[in-house]
């Protein structure tokens, strides 16, 4: 599959887990898109990182997310999972899921093009120092490259 951009500010959870629109091609001047899937509860379930498991594609981020809630109000394996706390964020394109256990707290973090995670095993006190964290990381992949003349 060609590389794309994840519409994460467009995600939703259903049933276990987030379902992530993205753009998949075009036809005829139109924008087609798709979505994949993503495991809310540990990646423990069977659609972890399944891409568009209905092979249906749709001219709308609204019309893509309604099959993919559709497909999983029929067919997730994580309907009764126990939910933890999760909060979502988008910064610079880049998913940041921080999640709360035992009153610590840790991340997850997926690049703009990718569903691969890249957090560090690390653990926080508090919300704000995981999120400050990961922005720095973040922004240190973005700052331009400085080069000496020599």
């Amino acid at each position: 599959m060609a590389t794309h951009r994840y519409l994460y500010e467009k995600l939703a959870f259903y049933y276990g887990y987030l379902a992530i629109p993205f753009q998949c091609g075009m036809i005829s001047g139109s924008d087609l898109f798709s979505y994949q899937l993503l495991c809310a509860y540990e990646r423990q379930g069977q659609f972890q990182r399944a891409v568009n498991p209905t092979e249906e594609y749709a001219g709308s981020v609204e019309r893509i997310m309604a099959i993919a809630r559709a497909f999983l109000e029929t067919h997730s394996d994580l309907r009764d999972a126990p939910s933890y706390e999760q909060q979502r964020y988008v910064y610079q394109n880049n998913l940041i899921l921080i999640a709360q256990i035992a009153g610590k707290y840790f991340y997850d973090h997926y690049p703009p093009d990718s569903l691969n995670n890249l957090a560090a095993p690390k653990l926080f006190e508090d919300e704000r120092a995981c999120i400050d964290w990961v922005k720095q990381g973040i922004d240190r992949l973005h700052l331009p490259s400085v080069t000496r003349d020599g």
